[in-house]
């Protein structure tokens, strides 16, 4: 699975029936036509034009029998739901609307924060956490609940509702794919049992695997500093004490919390033995996995959907995956699981759409057709699909079995839980915990990254 791929997602219900657009015009095409005649009988072809499309303009402002849908056509898994599923899906619904579809081809945030700022924001459009404040101050969220839980469509039509909300409010809707990535560590299997290494249950294992590889000329872990490896500073702080990680989404703590600080010592013994493949601060994830699939590292920390690129087809040994271990006998490895799921992004519906009824039937379909996609391709989703192909990747069957036996479920820090500055910084400073730099470890990490912290505006989750 590509990692551009998962971010933007969505899913629905096909509606049968044909019904009028997102607006209350009662003006049909023919006499916008018909008045524009009359009204520049004796102008020139540019007072022609220009008077077309002021009656377009309106048209779009009122609605009409008409529906605005931006999407990201950057995301060449969204140009193939798009095309193959959901705008065939809608003129089978609605034969009688006319959809104005954008494609997104640059920065999906900023392009959204130019159309809010200029009023020309699609009825319906796919959103993300980027630009989630903005939108959401700026008044631009319909909330999805009353319109979506109408007839118990949600329940319906989902395996666990309640991973869409944010509390009560329902601003953002995907098809829950996301929900499914989870973090996970890659090894190869026949690299471990050639040094008599089994797969670690606890921290203390995990530490004494690395060791053993390193005395034994081996690298044990590749890694980067894109964002499917920052999952790391989640994964070890909810290893030792998921309540504090809970504390730093809620903003009760700081990274100087001695539940925090502790963990990320895990780092500092990694990284003074040497457990990082060199030039971890500058390698992006295709790099990380040729090394992962050459041998020259036999863990590779990072995301779920790489399932499919390390499969016997595709690397001459076998790779499995294990869940980051426990630090802490209180929380169970596989007890707390880790998930990419985020409800700050997903389709979302403009609150100033003349007819927002009718854009939530169009939303449903947009969603089941989405699902319908990702479900053609044996992907694990949220969204119940009739028929859904079962995995058959025996990583992925692994993956979801330890999903389904986790007690808590929790969302990742950079995603729901930094505004984009703090991001920014976030990189910055796991780039040098995790780079060629010994002197610089969890501490260092903790007091520059903390500053950024005590600036995050991103509200409390």
């Amino acid at each position: 699975m590509k990692l551009k791929k998962i971010l933007c997602l969505s899913l629905s219900l096909c509606m049968a029936l044909a019904l009028p657009g997102c607006g209350s015009s009662e003006e049909t095409t023919g006499s916008d036509d018909k008045k524009a005649d009359t009204t520049t009988e004796a102008a020139t072809e540019d007072d022609k034009a220009a008077t077309d499309d002021t009656a377009k303009k309106d048209d779009k402002a009122t609605g009409g029998d008409s529906v605005s849908i931006a999407w990201a056509e950057s995301d060449s898994t969204q140009v193939e739901v798009m095309e193959k599923y959901v705008k065939p899906a809608l003129e089978e619904a609605f034969p009688d609307i006319n959809f104005d579809y954008t494609g997104i081809t640059t920065d999906k945030a900023e392009a959204l924060k130019t159309m809010s700022a200029t009023g020309e924001l699609p009825d319906i459009f796919c959103s993300d956490s980027g630009i989630y404040e903005t939108l959401l101050t700026a008044g631009d969220f319909l909330d999805l609940a009353p319109g979506l839980e109408k007839d118990d469509w949600l329940k319906t039509n989902y395996t666990n509702p309640q991973l869409l909300y944010s509390g009560d409010t329902l601003y953002n809707v995907t098809v829950g794919q996301n929900d499914y990535y989870t973090p996970v560590i890659y090894f190869n299997k026949d690299m471990f049992e050639k040094y008599n290494i089994a797969e670690p249950t606890t921290m203390d294992e995990f530490v004494s695997a690395c060791q053993t590889l390193v005395d034994n000329g081996v690298y044990p872990i590749t890694t980067s500093t894109t964002f499917a490896s920052y999952f790391m500073m989640d994964a070890l702080i909810a290893s030792y004490d998921p309540e504090a990680l809970n504390d730093l989404h809620s903003r009760k703590v700081d990274w100087t919390d001695e539940r925090i600080v502790a963990a990320l010592k895990v780092f500092d013994q990694l990284k003074e033995m040497g457990a990082f493949a060199p030039d971890s601060a500058t390698k992006g994830d295709s790099d990380c996995l040729a090394e992962f699939a050459n041998g020259t590292a036999a863990m590779w920390p990072t995301m779920s959907w790489y399932n499919g690129e390390v499969t016997t087809d595709k690397v001459d040994f076998t790779a499995d995956t294990f869940n980051w271990p426990s630090g802490n006998d209180k929380y169970p490895t596989g007890s707390v699981q880790l998930n990419w799921g985020s409800v700050y992004g997903g389709w979302a519906v403009n609150a100033h759409a003349k007819n927002t009824d009718t854009c939530i039937d169009v939303l449903k379909v947009i969603l089941k057709a989405e699902a319908q996609r990702h479900a053609d391709n044996g992907l694990s989703e949220n969204f119940i699909v009739e028929g859904a192909k079962e995995p058959t990747n025996p990583l992925e069957i692994k993956r979801m079995e330890a999903y389904k036996n986790a007690d808590t479920y929790r969302t990742l820090l950079f995603i729901t839980a930094m505004d984009a500055a703090t991001n920014s910084e976030f990189t910055t400073n796991l780039s040098m915990l995790v780079s060629d730099d010994d002197s610089y470890l969890s501490q260092n990490f903790i007091d520059d990254f903390n500053k950024a912290w005590a600036l995050n505006t991103k509200a409390a989750d």
